[in-house]
């Protein structure tokens, strides 16, 4: 997990705009009013105040996109000269109405990113 990504706060109150940009420990990457009431504060969290995050297994992240690599390149197998892109967690393809992989929302399983529509040109 990447824990150095961009957090945005909105502040309300002079107190809590200041004691944000006062900050030491967060690095201030932008700063913008939406409304004449409110300020919303882009920040990053400086890697010297980063505790480490219990919650994250390399190991365990490298298994499982292992583990989605096979079962990407398995279907690839399967779908052959019919593939016209892929990259590495998604494959376009030329449907012959046979050759569709199974669909799932869980791990494992394939989604249409497309909700049922189709690519009637690619390029």
């Amino acid at each position: 997990m990447n824990t150095l990504r961009p957090q945005l706060t909105y502040v309300n109150t002079l107190g809590a705009f200041n004691k944000l940009l006062a900050d030491p420990s967060k690095n201030i990457k932008d700063v913008y009013l939406p409304t004449p009431e409110v300020a919303a504060i882009q920040w990053e969290s400086k890697r010297e105040f980063l505790s480490q995050d219990a919650s994250t297994n390399i190991f365990i992240a490298t298994f499982t996109t292992a583990w989605a690599r096979i079962k990407l390149y398995t279907e690839m197998d399967k779908l052959d000269r019919s593939i016209l892109y892929h990259d590495t967690d998604s494959i376009i393809y030329a449907s012959d109405g046979t050759n569709d992989p199974p669909l799932g929302n869980f791990l494992e399983e394939f989604t249409d990113e497309l909700d049922g529509d189709e690519i009637a040109t690619f390029v």
